[in-house]
């Protein structure tokens, strides 16, 4: 996995990569002495990791995480403490995982339990009832142990707020200055990075008609982020000489798929983090797309049935680091 992922947090990934497969190994030998036919325990095991962390555990694959019943799963918290770790600067649900360490004490016992059972010749000898009583009372305690365990991992999911998440990206308002003849630039004013004002003349265009100068301006005031030209060149009437964005003004766009954007409305809140800075900032929907995304070049048939709607999120401040394009995760509190 290291070969194709940079963790954020590289200790704390290592650590719940190994304590998922430590999980997995108590249900591999719980699975061993239950399943006599070898290679019927082959395939149990191969089909709860693969179904558990490689489908059940995916946001996008499975709507199992948003049940209450997913914190059962046996990857549950070391898959979500795996992902956290790999893509944030900062653990933020740590604790819970620990509800993984009696959950796999107690899969444990009982694979110890059926280990002796698989492989010893009980007698019913009365030396051997007191042992029996024991092992009776620690199968009370342990199952106690996991349906207390289960209440408390359903109630805290329960209390946490139920939340719509999704990619996007940063964009910003934007304005083409558009010729309004053809006609030769005879002199470009404006380069990338440069801060224009509205109505600024950003070139010079020889008419080719007229042979007279006509001023191309600036259709409101930003930031030039392209300029399509180079002085001397023809230009149509109607071609896009360059770009103006309102970096003032700058907003999340995130692709909310067809099967949660009815749970979205105008005013909810939104968690927005910034992969490239590993911050965070609160912000509110604006605005909801009514018809759905064109589908991305070169993705499956299957991923173009999924559809996705564009919601809009304007950033509460300003701030330099940010850059149009960047990747944005949402968490839209509904």
């Amino acid at each position: 996995m290291l070969i194709f992922l940079i963790p954020r947090q590289l200790p704390a990934f290592m650590l719940a990569i190994y304590w998922a497969a430590v999980i997995y190994s108590f249900y591999c030998g719980l699975i061993g002495v239950l399943v006599r036919n070898e290679l019927g325990g082959i395939i149990a095991v191969l089909f709860l990791a693969n179904i558990d962390v490689g489908y059940l555990e995916i946001p996008g694959y499975s709507t199992v995480l948003d049940e209450w019943f997913a914190v059962l799963l046996p990857g549950f918290f070391p898959t979500q403490l795996a992902i956290d770790a790999a893509f944030t600067s900062r653990l933020e649900k740590p604790w819970p995982s620990l509800w993984s360490i009696p959950h796999a004490g107690v899969v444990a016992g009982f694979m110890l339990l059926g280990y002796q059972r698989a492989t010893h010749i009980h007698t019913f000898l009365p030396e051997q009832r007191g042992r029996g009583r024991w092992r009776i009372a620690a199968a009370i305690v342990a199952a106690v142990l996991v349906l207390a365990g289960g209440a408390y991992a359903r109630d805290y999911y329960q209390a946490q707020p139920r939340t719509v998440e999704a990619d996007g990206r940063i964009s910003a308002p934007e304005a083409r200055v558009i010729a309004p003849v053809t006609g030769r630039i005879r002199d470009l004013r404006i380069a990338l990075g440069d801060r224009v004002a509205e109505d600024a003349s950003v070139a010079l265009i020889e008419d080719q008609v007229t042979q007279a100068t006509v001023p191309l301006r600036a259709p409101v005031s930003g930031t030039v982020t392209r300029v399509d030209v180079r002085e001397g060149e023809n230009l149509i009437q109607g071609g896009v000489m360059a770009g103006i964005h309102r970096l003032d003004q700058l907003e999340v766009v995130l692709e909310v798929e067809e099967t949660q954007v009815a749970s979205v409305a105008v005013g909810q809140q939104v968690q927005l983090k910034f992969a490239s800075l590993g911050e965070s900032v609160t912000a509110v929907v604006t605005e909801i797309a009514q018809e759905p995304l064109p589908p991305e070049l070169g993705v499956t048939e299957s991923t173009k049935r999924v559809r996705k709607y564009a919601v809009k999120v304007p950033l509460p401040r300003p701030d330099e680091r940010l850059r149009l394009g960047m990747a944005v995760r949402g968490k839209i509190i509904v």
